[in-house]
């Protein structure tokens, strides 16, 4: 028995299917297994096909269609249709190519952007080259510009056409709104208004509304980053008052709110923008950090810790503190005297205020409430007490190996300016620090040192003792200036002192004998007169510390002579001087009383240490104030008459003694 057995040929592969295969096989998303059999395959039928030697195989397919060029579109009556139009491109000359992509967008389309443009379905099946190929598809938002890229059958894609701008599109946006309106609906409720804009203008019904709100004022990067309110309605007719209500809001605070409209293309600008307050029932939170931070003795430095206008947010609106000789209550609180206080920070910062005007001697408590603008009041803080004294330390120069010395009270008494040095070898510098107490604040920085500051009487300059220029003279800081001191007296021999006079003419100084330097001689410079200093005091001796009388007609100043010392005083013009004090000892940094009544010094007796002592300024009656424990110099009478600033202690730092 014969069987016939039918010889079958292997199925032969051309080049371009072999090339479908490749790029099937390297499509994202393909399955690789099934993609590789079929690329295995047909590399083995193609072998096959060519194995003998007698033939060449076809080459691989990577021509991509040509690129339409006639691409054009236009808006079809009533207007909710794009007619899109073309010719039929060719694939590898005379083919026709496999498939369409239609996309747009609202910018001209590019290769680089083609990816991100929005797909149009639907696209027909391509005909034969040339022919005329069309869509109609429903006009988008953003439907202004398209463009279409073709495929063959191996995957090769065309460049983009020629972008065709879609002719008949709306190009007329809503109108603006200009009269968005809002009120109060609710506690935490409000009730927005607007006229409804046109689709074209003023004319017809746009399509949608975009309603933004934004606590605390406008989003500083514009409407679209603000939070859109739900359900906006859906727009009448132009000429329609719309409304919409923004519920759920947070008590006490400011919204801010801002509408558009779009039509089927484009959205109109932002309206005007409308600001509401929600009503404030939330009262600041009660501050419990209250303290005494100094203590003087006509006042006490308070500090605390700002809550805020909601509780501890935001920020309050009132500051109200108070003070009194009992222990303040809530009932109480009323009852107490107001203190001054600044307004108050935002929560969490640090706020302090000056209370003055007390007793010495005296205990005092202090409580706190705060106010926010709706008039809600917070608790009352926690109660603190603090006693007045009779000394208060301003510095703690001595403390760390340095020294704090010749203290000047501002001519408004609110500031003290004096000479340290805060470690132990660094040259001394001009500093200041508030009266009632309170941080040093650096005034110079000098390699040679800065020494004996005093306040021009209108406050505005200091002047110092300074080596800068190669020899003690006297420079002026400008306070309103940051630029670095002048030199305003220069003087051949070196100064030591220097006094401003109250009229802010003049400055007495005292300077080293050229010829003696054991003598101390006294001078008057005229400042920005071209004339030279006049000699107030060259006798045998050294004449130093001059301080004028407040009226500006005497000067005194300690004198020293061969183991003796006192106090004398001298006509400003020029004249005999006169003894002041009347007890042995040495004598030194005299400082008149406000009223010229008495003069202020440091005496050190005979085995004893340096005291502040007080006299009539004519002479005689002679009054220890200090405490005479440890050494006090350098005094300096406040301009209100109730103090003086020294330096105290075997290292000195600065005092104030209260004397009423």
């Amino acid at each position: 028995m014969v069987r016939i057995v039918e010889e079958r040929k292997p199925r032969e592969s051309t080049p371009k299917q072999v090339a479908v295969a490749v790029r099937s096989f390297l499509r994202p998303g393909r399955d690789p297994r099934a993609g590789l059999t079929l690329l295995l395959t047909c590399l083995a039928v193609l072998a096959l096909s060519c194995g003998d030697g007698t033939s060449k195989p076809d080459p691989i397919d990577v021509s991509p269609p040509a690129a339409v060029t006639d691409l054009r579109a236009a808006v079809l009556s009533p207007g909710d249709l794009v007619r899109v139009e073309w010719s039929a491109p060719a694939d590898d000359g005379s083919e026709r190519v496999t498939a369409y992509e239609l996309r747009y967008s609202d910018v001209p389309p590019t290769e680089l952007l083609w990816e991100s443009l929005h797909s149009i379905a639907g696209a027909p099946t391509p005909r034969a080259p040339g022919s005329a190929e069309s869509l109609s598809v429903a006009v988008a938002f953003g439907m202004r510009y398209m463009a279409l890229r073709s495929v063959d059958e191996a995957g090769n894609v065309s460049p983009i056409s020629n972008v065709a701008t879609v002719v008949g599109v709306d190009s007329i946006p809503p109108a603006d709104v200009e009269d968005l309106a809002a009120d109060l609906a609710g506690d935490v409720s409000i009730g927005l208004s607007w006229t409804a804009p046109g689709n074209d203008g003023e004319e017809g019904t746009a399509l949608e509304y975009d309603v933004r709100f934004a606590p605390d004022g406008p989003p500083m990067g514009g409407w679209e980053e603000a939070a859109a309110l739900p359900h906006p309605p859906t727009p009448g007719s132009a000429g329609t008052r719309e409304t919409l209500q923004a519920d759920s809001l947070q008590d006490g605070r400011r919204y801010a709110f801002a509408v558009r409209a779009r039509d089927s293309i484009q959205w109109s600008a932002w309206s005007n923008v409308i600001e509401i307050d929600t009503p404030d029932h939330i009262p600041p939170g009660a501050v419990s950090t209250l303290e005494a931070l100094f203590v003087g003795g006509h006042s006490v430095t308070v500090t605390w810790t700002a809550s805020g206008d909601d509780d501890q947010r935001g920020q309050a609106s009132r500051n109200d503190l108070r003070y009194s000789e009992e222990p303040i209550t809530a009932e109480n609180f009323d009852d107490a005297l107001a203190a001054t206080v600044p307004s108050p920070r935002p929560a969490g910062d640090t706020e302090s205020a000056v209370v003055g005007e007390l007793e010495l001697e005296r205990e005092y408590y202090f409580a706190l409430r705060v106010e926010d603008e709706a008039g809600n009041v917070s608790d009352v803080s926690n109660v603190i007490a603090a006693t007045t004294v009779t000394r208060q330390r301003l510095t703690s120069a001595g403390s760390n190996g340095g020294s704090a010395t010749a203290p000047s009270w501002s001519p408004d008494g609110q500031v003290v300016v004096f000479s340290a040095s805060f470690g132990g070898s660094e040259p001394p510098d001009i500093y200041t620090v508030p009266s009632t107490g309170g941080s040093p604040a650096r005034l110079t920085n000098d390699l040679s040192g800065s020494t004996d500051p005093t306040w021009s009487p209108d406050g505005e300059r200091i002047a110092f003792i300074s080596n800068r220029g190669g020899r003690p003279e006297i420079w002026a800081l400008d306070l309103a200036q940051t630029t670095d001191p002048v030199r305003i007296v220069t003087d051949d021999q070196p100064i030591t002192t220097c006094s401003w006079s109250p009229d802010g003419t003049r400055i007495a100084y005292s300077a080293i004998d050229a010829e003696d330097s054991r003598e101390q001689n006294l001078y008057i410079a005229t400042l920005g007169a071209d004339e030279a200093p006049f000699e107030l005091f060259a006798i045998s001796g050294a004449g130093v510390d001059p301080a004028w009388r407040p009226d500006g007609l005497e000067v005194a100043f300690s004198f020293y002579w061969r183991g003796l010392s006192s106090i004398l005083k001298s006509p400003a013009a020029g004249g005999n001087p006169r003894t002041v004090s009347s007890r042995r000892g040495i004598y030194s940094t005299p400082t008149w009383s406000p009223d010229g009544s008495r003069i202020a010094c440091s005496i050190e007796p005979e085995g004893s240490m340096p005291a502040l002592w007080t006299m009539n300024s004519a002479g005689g009656d002679s009054l220890q104030i200090g405490y005479g424990q440890q050494p006090e110099l350098y005094p300096a009478w406040s301009p209100d008459g109730r103090a003086i600033a020294l330096s105290v202690g075997d290292d000195l730092d600065i005092w104030v003694y209260y004397l009423e």
